[in-house]
């Protein structure tokens, strides 16, 4: 799995995690007694848990769509599972199988383990289950302990495993002909030395070089570089050797859109950066567009000889997860959600519904593009179905009102919405359930009956643990702004009694049971509240199910001057909000910052207003802003025009005065809250943080920084989980609590921290 820079996640976050939310519920309503016998919630429970294996929801998306993978003939599914191995270090997964004619049973059938794998890497087994038409083979990525991620296939009947790729370094995604013969797949780009017999002998011309690159000696994955596209004919990998053929991209392969291979295996639609972005591309009017043009586009390709059959002459959404794609079976055209579509060669009408936002749409080989229906951002649609004998397609999207299905018929004059067909059946819908309050569990929808049963639950440990209670709560922000979020009371609440906070910055989803917090690369909010705090999942969105707002917001706020301010006052307003209700004492408030918010969280250190200090804090893996971290990435246009904009201006001539006043690093000597900063492993990550650290330490000032080897973005191994929120469990609990742990194995830690008090 390649390293993903923390920036772009901003707008991938800000897009694919929002969702609909429920009605705000009353401050400190009276809360149930638990389990007496219960024993405290920890860090390792959270890492522990068994979750839905898909990537996407483990990225933050709707699970919609992503529970059960039926087979053709919808006669059997499979389920993939996951949880961390913390003894060994591992990510354990399960593929579980069911039959579709028992899901109904009571009690709930025992599904059938087809396999275990474990992996010791950042990388997903069991990821993109495919079957095939056979109705017995499924496809999926996985890996063999030290070896590479590979794509294999199993057959559900008589259990044979068999790898089909044989690539040298990992396969980050891929997709199949309808008969499995033909593997279209990404690979991770080589990570090859800079330094050869060229380059020693002629030196290096830097130019747009990653400083962390020339200082390692090697290239670095890098999102913005794309993979490697490898097309695997039949019978190519028979015997044991990849002699899949390197398709040439004529632009960058954008890695966050799995290339999707025709039926008959001729044809793949791919996203790629394209080589500059036309003028009439700036006409669209969407802000989601115009705060993340980063020129990438869709094509169609021949598989065959590479050369480009179709091209999509508009800007896409650069983002992982949400984005859906579907082939016809007669491989002419494919189906594509939050598509946006050309605006050359339609009338002025049209023109301007183009320009406004984002389509399901169809592409066609020839070029044609039709539009099914506009994309709803807050409610994404996937394809659930396409009908080849009816040209019926199905959409389905996550309600507040639960699944909800449109369906679409294909003519001459285009697509339009109908009734659903006669001959449609409702299927039993198997779905993840769960709540802020209701851990997940996978359920099967009775669809004559409507009623709910439980096919498999999924933590039935978690009723012998305390689980703090979460109830949505509303609060006005420093600047008036009006935005809401999720409290965790401590599990033996005590009315009356002021409790310390914490406040972990942004991705408040009340869809979801969340026990570290939609992040789990920081976040740690169950057993912080197991710890006698309580804890606020804030959001950053200022409008209810409002999309007209939302895009306001993306348009007014975002890359601006004001992003950072607006979260300081978010963080202000929660505060108040809170000290005002009797809850918090106000002098024990920790905040941690994750991705885009380690930036607004340094600036409201740096930055912080009478009545506001923090007493403790940390960031893990993100941008701060500061003149270091600027100059070492300046070489790059886009990336020095971002901390422009954010900033105000260029740190040089007449800029440098606001620069003095917005950077958090040229206000570092204004901080004194004990800082832990955790750099994910990659080498990016720490440059973002050396600047503080270094000058923190200098000024003897209260600062840690922990590393970890080689983290994502999203953490994924056990090990590197319980380094990052474990600890920041540990460091709340001391800064704010002032107790230890007295675990043998932490003295040293707490040695060190008693050594930073003044």
């Amino acid at each position: 799995m390649r390293k993903r820079q923390p920036w772009p996640k901003l707008l991938r976050a800000l897009l694919f995690n929002i969702l609909l939310m429920p009605g705000s519920q009353a401050i400190a309503a009276d809360l149930p007694v638990g389990n007496l016998q219960a024993r405290a919630f920890t860090e390792a429970d959270a890492i522990e848990m068994t979750n839905l294996g898909d990537p996407d929801y483990w990225h933050h998306n709707q699970s919609v769509g992503r529970v059960a993978h039926f087979s053709p003939d919808q006669t059997q599914l499979v389920i993939v599972l996951r949880r961390g191995n913390l003894s060994e270090g591992v990510t354990e997964y399960s593929l579980l199988h069911y039959r579709s004619k028992d899901l109904l049973q009571v009690p709930a059938p025992q599904p059938d383990v087809i396999l275990r794998m474990s992996s010791r890497s950042n990388r997903e087994v069991f990821a993109s289950p495919r079957w095939l038409a056979d109705n017995r083979t499924l496809l999926f990525l996985g890996e063999r302990p030290g070896e590479e991620r590979q794509v294999f296939s199993v057959d559900i009947h008589t259990r044979t495993l068999k790898q089909l790729t044989h690539s040298r370094t990992g396969v980050s995604s891929y997709s199949a002909s309808a008969d499995g013969a033909s593997v279209l797949y990404m690979a991770e780009e080589p990570q090859s030395d800079i330094w050869n017999d060229r380059t020693r002998r002629r030196g290096i011309v830097v130019e747009e070089q990653s400083l962390a690159e020339l200082m390692a000696g090697r290239l670095l994955p890098d999102p913005n570089r794309g993979g490697e596209l490898y097309y695997l004919a039949a019978g190519a990998s028979a015997d044991g050797t990849d002699r899949a053929k390197r398709i040439e991209v004529p632009d960058g392969l954008d890695e966050d859109f799995t290339p999707l291979l025709s039926p008959d295996g001729r044809h793949a639609l791919l996203r790629v950066f394209a080589s500059s972005a036309p003028e009439k591309w700036r006409a669209y009017t969407d802000p989601l567009i115009a705060h993340s043009m980063s020129s990438v586009q869709f094509i169609i390709i021949d598989t065959q000889t590479g050369a480009v059959r179709t091209r999509v002459d508009a800007p896409q959404l650069r983002a992982d997860g949400g984005i859906d794609g579907k082939w016809a079976a007669d491989s002419t055209s494919a189906l594509v959600t939050l598509l946006y579509l050309p605006i050359d060669g339609v009338s002025a009408q049209e023109r301007q519904r183009r320009l406004s936002g984002p389509f399901t749409a169809e592409i066609h080989l020839s070029g044609a593009v039709r539009a099914l229906a506009p994309e709803q951002i807050l409610h994404m649609a996937r394809i659930e179905r396409w009908e080849s004998s009816t040209n019926v397609a199905t959409l389905i999207r996550q309600t507040a009102d639960g699944l909800q299905r449109t369906f679409f018929k294909k003519q001459k004059s285009g697509w339009r919405a109908i009734e659903p067909p006669s001959t449609w059946r409702s299927p039993a819908e198997v779905s993840l359930r769960e709540g802020m309050n209701q851990p997940p569990r996978i359920v099967v929808l009775d669809p004559s009956t409507k009623q709910e049963l439980t096919l498999l639950e999924l933590n039935p440990q978690f009723k012998n643990l305390k689980l703090a209670r979460q109830e949505e709560i509303q609060w006005q922000a420093s600047d008036g702004t009006h935005v809401r979020g999720g409290l965790y009371y401590p599990p033996d609440y005590v009315r009356g009694k002021r409790y310390p906070l914490v406040i972990q910055t942004h991705g408040w989803m009340p869809e979801l049971f969340a026990v570290d917090g939609i992040f789990v690369s920081a976040f740690a909010a169950q057993a912080l509240a197991n710890k006698d705090m309580l804890v606020l999942q804030a959001w950053d969105f200022p409008a209810k199910d409002n999309a007209a707002a939302w895009q306001q917001w993306v348009s007014t706020k975002v890359n601006t001057p004001g992003m950072h301010q607006l979260e300081q006052s978010i963080y202000e307003g929660a505060i108040d909000h809170l000290d005002k209700a009797g809850l918090i004492d106000r002098n024990k408030v920790g905040i941690i910052g994750f991705s885009f918010t380690c930036w607004s969280v340094k600036y409201a250190l740096s930055h912080s207003r009478p009545g506001y200090r923090f007493a403790a804090a940390a960031v893990s893996d993100g941008y701060d802003g500061s003149y270091f971290s600027y100059v070492a990435y300046a070489n790059k246009p886009e990336r020095a025009q971002l901390f422009e904009r954010v900033i105000g201006d260029k740190p040089y001539e007449s800029g440098f005065q606001t620069w003095l006043k917005n950077s958090p690093g040229f206000n570092i000597d204004k901080v004194d809250t004990p800082l832990r900063m955790l750099p994910l492993g990659n080498p990016e990550s720490l440059l973002n943080d050396w600047e503080w650290f270094t000058l923190l330490r200098r000024m003897n000032k209260p600062v840690e920084l922990v590393m970890v080897e080689d983290g994502t973005h999203t953490l994924v191994k056990p090990w590197d989980r319980m380094v990052v929120s474990g600890g920041n469990v540990d460091w709340f609990d001391f800064w704010l609590n002032g107790r230890k742990d007295p675990a043998a194995e932490k003295a040293e830690q707490y040695e060190r921290w008693e050594g930073m008090r003044p």
